[in-house]
């Protein structure tokens, strides 16, 4: 009479449809999750790529404010010892012989004034 309480159930098709169920879900995450890695990496390489580039670019832009500075200071020393006893203040410096730019211009004043404070030590 109790036969049916202590019957062992077949249950097994439940567990296999769940066990069939996970196993599709969690493949499907492993998949996303693989994708998603890769994605990184790719957006990761991109930035170390431009990260390069950029540290390249400002290696060149140092090299070529190291050249400006070079020039402008050598004009600038050409300018002053061929006019400096012409010139009695440092707003005198001509413009139209050596085609200067403004900042040119205020760059070859300050160092008129400079060498005008100590005309003894030439300026380095």
């Amino acid at each position: 009479m109790l036969e049916w309480f202590f019957k062992k159930r077949d249950d097994s098709h439940k567990w296999n449809a769940l066990h069939s169920t996970l196993k599709a879900s969690f493949s499907n995450i492993k998949k996303e999750i693989a994708q998603i890695h890769n994605r990184v990496d790719i957006v990761h390489n991109k930035h170390n790529h431009h990260s390069d580039k950029l540290q390249d670019v400002l290696h060149r832009l140092e090299k070529i404010e190291v050249v400006l500075f070079t020039q402008v200071t050598q004009q600038a020393h050409h300018i002053y010892n061929t006019k400096t006893m012409s010139i009695s203040s440092p707003k005198e410096i001509p413009n139209q012989d050596y085609d200067l730019t403004d900042m040119q211009q205020a760059f070859l004043q300050a160092l008129a004034s400079l060498q005008k404070e100590t005309p003894t030590s030439g300026l380095a």
